[in-house]
C-alpha cells in the first residue's frame, strides 16, 4: 500500500521521470497499459516545471510578488508567491510574505493557514510565530496561541510584542491585573511602538477608567507623533466620546503621516457618515478607488456606502463598472446582484449569479442569492434545495439560515424553519428579521406569550425600528385584543409611515372592523409622496374593493401593475374584479399575464379556479398540476388537485395522498380536512371519513360540502338521525348547490325507510 503524499514526499523533475516513481495517482486499468499514454501525461504535468530551475523560478516570481506587495496590490502579490510557492513547496518565506498578503486583503483564514505552513517549516521565524499568535488571540483560540507566544518569549524574553500578545490573552480571560504589568513592560522595553501605548490605554478604557486610557492614547501620540496608528486609536477614543472635531484633526494626521493606508481612510468615511455629512463620507470613499485601484476592499468601499444609505441606483452603476473593469471579482458581482434585487430587477439579478455560479458553481454567496431569487420568484422548492447547499458550502452564513428558514416555512416546514431561524440568530444576534420570523411561527403554534416575549426583545434591542411593534401588533391581534394590536401597529406607522407590512395590517384591521374609509386618507397620503409605488396603488384597490367601489379599484391596481408589473397579487385582484363583473375571459387574461410575469410564482396558477368556476375542469386540472409540480408541499394546491380527481373521476388513491400531504402541512384547515374525508368516503373507509368530515364541521359549520359529505358518510354508517340532520343543514346552507339534489333524493330515501 502506497504512503500518502506529505512534504519530503512529495515528486520532483528527477522523481517525475522514474519510471517507478510513486505520484500518488490512479488511472483506469486499461488506460496504464499504454505505456505511452503514461508518458505523454507525465510529460503535460512536468513540463512546465522542469523546464526552468526551479529555484531560479521561485526566486523570481518571489521578487515579483514583493514588488508588488510593496505597491499594495495585495492579489496580485499572492498570485506571485503562489508560484513561488509552485516551484518550491517548502519554500517558508513565499509561504511567509503570502500569509501577510492574506492578511493585508482580509482573507484571515488563509493567512492563518499560510501561517501555520511557515511556522512548520521555520519554527525559529520568531516574527511568523507572532503573527500566527496575534491571529489566534484576536480569534479567542487562546490555548493554540499559548505555544506560540511561549516559543517567541523562550527566543527573546523581551519581545515586547510577545508580551503584549500575553497581556491581550489576560485581557480576554479578564484578569486586568495581570495584562497590565505586561503592557506597562512592553512600553518600557519599546517606547517607540505606539501599539503597546494602544493596548494599554484600551484596556483602560474597557475597564471604564476613561481618563486613563485619554492620556495613554494622547501619550502614545506624543511619544510616537510618525506614527499614524497612534493618531488614529486616539480618533477613535475621540469619535467614542462624540468629539468629532478633534477625531477628524486626529484622522486627518494619519492620512498625512500613512496617505496609501486605507484604514485611516476608511475610519474618516465613517466619521463623516456618522455626523450626517454624506457628500464629504461619499468622497472619502471614492478616493479610496485611487490611493488602492487594486484593493478590492478599496474600489468596493463606494458602492457598499451606497448601498447602506440606500442609494441603490448610485450603487447599480459603481457596481456595474467595477464588474466590467474586475470580470473575474465574484466578490463584486454578487454586490451587483443584491443591488440589482433591491431595484426590483430580478429576472437581471438572476442573470447575474448564474455567471457567478457558471465560473463558481459551489459559492456559498451566490447560491444564497440564486436561492432568494428563486424564492421571490415563487420556486419555494428549489429556493429550498439552492439555499440547503449554500449553507452546507457556508455553514456560518446568518443569511443563509435566514433565506433557508424563510422557504422552510413557506414549505410548512415549522419545525425546520424554527431551527434555520435560530440558527440565523445565533451566528448575528441583531438579525431582526429571524427574530420576527420566529415569532410569526409562534403565532402559527398559537403561543401568543412567547410571540409578544419575541416582539419585546426586538423594541428592547432597536426602539426605533417598527418591526418590534409589528410584532406586538400581530401578537396582540392574534390573542384577540384589537385596542393594544391598533396601538402598536401605529407606533410602527410613526416610526416608518410607509411601511408595506404596517399599512398592509391596518387596512385588513379596519376591514375587520368596518372602517375601510379610514385608511382612504392614509393611503393617499403616502401614493403623493411616493407617487411610483406599486404597493401603495395594491393597497389602495384592496380597499376601494371592500368598499365596493369596484370601478375605483380597477383605476388603482391598474396603476399597481404600471408601476409594478412582477406582483401578483395585484393581477389576482384586477382577476376577481373583473369575474364580479362577469368578466370571466378577462380575468383568465389577467392571470395569465401575472404568468408570464412571474412563470414559478405558485400563486399564478389559481388560474385554474378561474375555469373550475366556469366548468372547464379538464383546464382546471392543467393549471393545478402544474403548480403542484412548482410547489409539491403546498396545501392549497394539493386540495384542490385532490378534489378535483374526486370530482371527475380521477385516481381516489392518488388524490387521498394529496389531501394527506396536505393536511401534513396544515392540518387545522377545514377544507383540508373535507377533501381528506371524502376520499375516505370514496374508498370506503367511513369511520376514518366521519372523523375527518366531523372535525370539518366543528373547524367550519357553515361549509356545505363538509355537511353534505358527513351526511352521506353517515349514511354508510347506517346512522341515519344524523344522516338526515347533517344532509339537511346542507340545504339549509345552500339549497342550490351542486349537491343539492342528491341531498334531497337521499334524504326523501331515509324518511321513507323510516315510516315503513
Amino acid at each position: 500500500m502506497s504512503k500518502p503524499m506529505t512534504r519530503s514526499s512529495r515528486p520532483t523533475c528527477n522523481e517525475a521521470v522514474a519510471p517507478h516513481g510513486n505520484l500518488g495517482w490512479s488511472f483506469p486499468a486499461n488506460l496504464m497499459k499504454s505505456g505511452r499514454f503514461l508518458s505523454l501525461i507525465m510529460l503535460a504535468v512536468f513540463a512546465s516545471a522542469c523546464s526552468q530551475d526551479p529555484g531560479k523560478a521561485k526566486l523570481k516570481y518571489f521578487q515579483s510578488g514583493q514588488a508588488y506587495f510593496e505597491k499594495g496590490n495585495f492579489p496580485a502579490a499572492a498570485i506571485q508567491f503562489r508560484r513561488a510557492i509552485q516551484a518550491d513547496p517548502r519554500y517558508a518565506a513565499a509561504h511567509y510574505q503570502l500569509a501577510r498578503a492574506y492578511r493585508e486583503s482580509g482573507d484571515v483564514q488563509d493567512a492563518y493557514k499560510e501561517l501555520a505552513e511557515t511556522v512548520d517549516l521555520e519554527p525559529q521565524n520568531m516574527d511568523a510565530q507572532t503573527d500566527l499568535a496575534t491571529l489566534l488571540v484576536i480569534s479567542g483560540q487562546f490555548d493554540l496561541a499559548q505555544g506560540s507566544i511561549d516559543k517567541v518569549l523562550t527566543a527573546n524574553p523581551n519581545s515586547p510584542a510577545a508580551l503584549v500578545l500575553l497581556g491581550q490573552e489576560y485581557v480576554a480571560k479578564r484578569d486586568s491585573s495581570k495584562a497590565i504589568p505586561e503592557f506597562q513592560k512592553a512600553i518600557q522595553l519599546e517606547p517607540g511602538n505606539a501599539l503597546n501605548y494602544v493596548a494599554l490605554a484600551d484596556l483602560y478604557f474597557s475597564s471604564g477608567n476613561k481618563t486613563a486610557a485619554a492620556e495613554t492614547y494622547k501619550q502614545g501620540v506624543a511619544t510616537n507623533p510618525k506614527s499614524f496608528k497612534a493618531h488614529l486609536a486616539l480618533a477613535q477614543f475621540y469619535f467614542g466620546e462624540k468629539l468629532y472635531p478633534d477625531a477628524e484633526t486626529e484622522i486627518n494626521s494619519s492620512i498625512e503621516l500613512a496617505p496609501k493606508e486605507l484604514l485611516p481612510r476608511f475610519y474618516l468615511a465613517w466619521l463623516y457618515a456618522g455626523m450626517g455629512k454624506v457628500p464629504q463620507a461619499e468622497n472619502a470613499y471614492a478616493d479610496m478607488k485611487k490611493v488602492a485601484p487594486h484593493d478590492p476592499l478599496a474600489y468596493r468601499a463606494l458602492g457598499r456606502f451606497y448601498l447602506a444609505s440606500h442609494q441603490e441606483e448610485k450603487a447599480l452603476t459603481e457596481f456595474q463598472g467595477l464588474a466590467k473593469s474586475n470580470p473575474g471579482d465574484v466578490t463584486t458581482k454578487k454586490y451587483l446582484a443584491e443591488t440589482l434585487l433591491r431595484l426590483g430587477r430580478v429576472d437581471d439579478a438572476s442573470k447575474t449569479v448564474d455567471d457567478i455560479l457558471r465560473s463558481a458553481p459551489k459559492d456559498d454567496g451566490g447560491l444564497r442569492i440564486k436561492g432568494e431569487i428563486l424564492f421571490i420568484q415563487g420556486d419555494t422548492a428549489g429556493a429550498r434545495d439552492v439555499l440547503q447547499q449554500a449553507v452546507t458550502a457556508q455553514p456560518d452564513s446568518p443569511a443563509g439560515h435566514y433565506f433557508l428558514g424563510q422557504a422552510q416555512e413557506r414549505l410548512g416546514n415549522l419545525g425546520q424553519a424554527t431551527t434555520s431561524f435560530q440558527r440565523a440568530l445565533q451566528l448575528q444576534p441583531g438579525l431582526t428579521d429571524a427574530a420576527a420570523e420566529l415569532a410569526g411561527i409562534e403565532l402559527k403554534e398559537k403561543h401568543y406569550d412567547v410571540s409578544l416575549r419575541y416582539a419585546a426583545d426586538l423594541i428592547r434591542s432597536n426602539p426605533n425600528a417598527e418591526i418590534g411593534y409589528l410584532v406586538r401588533a400581530n401578537a396582540e391581534f392574534a390573542k384577540g385584543d384589537s385596542k393594544d394590536g391598533e396601538a402598536a401597529l401605529q407606533q410602527a406607522l410613526r416610526l416608518d409611515p410607509s411601511s408595506p407590512a404596517a399599512l398592509t395590517s391596518l387596512v385588513d384591521l379596519y376591514a375587520r372592523q368596518n372602517r375601510v374609509d379610514k385608511t382612504m386618507p392614509i393611503l393617499a397620503d403616502r401614493i403623493q409622496k411616493d407617487p411610483s409605488n406599486g404597493q401603495l396603488y395594491y393597497l389602495q384597490a384592496k380597499a376601494y374593493a371592500l368598499q365596493k367601489n369596484l370601478p375605483a379599484a380597477e383605476a388603482s391596481v391598474k396603476k399597481a401593475i404600471q408601476y409594478d408589473p412582477k406582483n401578483v397579487q395585484s393581477y389576482a385582484l384586477l382577476s376577481q374584479i373583473h369575474m364580479v363583473h362577469g368578466q370571466a375571459d378577462q380575468a383568465r387574461l389577467d392571470l395569465e399575464a401575472s404568468i408570464a410575469a412571474r412563470p414559478t410564482s405558485l400563486a399564478n396558477y389559481m388560474l385554474g379556479a378561474v375555469y373550475e368556476k366556469q366548468g372547464d375542469w379538464k383546464q382546471a386540472q392543467k393549471y393545478f398540476e402544474r403548480a403542484h409540480v412548482l410547489d409539491p408541499a403546498a396545501p392549497s394546491t394539493s386540495v384542490q388537485l385532490a378534489r378535483l380527481y374526486l370530482q371527475h373521476g380521477g385516481d381516489v388513491n392518488v388524490a387521498l395522498s394529496l389531501a394527506q400531504s396536505a393536511k401534513q402541512q396544515a392540518p387545522d384547515e377545514a377544507e383540508v380536512r373535507e377533501v381528506l374525508g371524502w376520499a375516505y368516503y370514496k374508498l370506503g373507509v367511513y369511520p376514518s371519513a366521519a372523523s375527518e368530515l366531523e372535525y370539518c364541521t366543528r373547524k367550519n359549520p357553515g361549509n356545505v360540502a363538509c355537511q353534505y359529505h358527513l351526511g352521506m358518510t353517515y349514511v354508510a354508517l347506517g346512522d341515519s338521525t344524523r344522516a338526515k340532520e347533517s344532509l339537511q343543514r346542507a340545504l339549509n346552507l345552500d339549497a342550490t348547490s351542486v349537491d343539492a339534489p342528491t341531498a334531497r333524493a337521499t334524504l326523501s330515501q331515509l324518511t321513507s325507510s323510516a315510516k315503513q
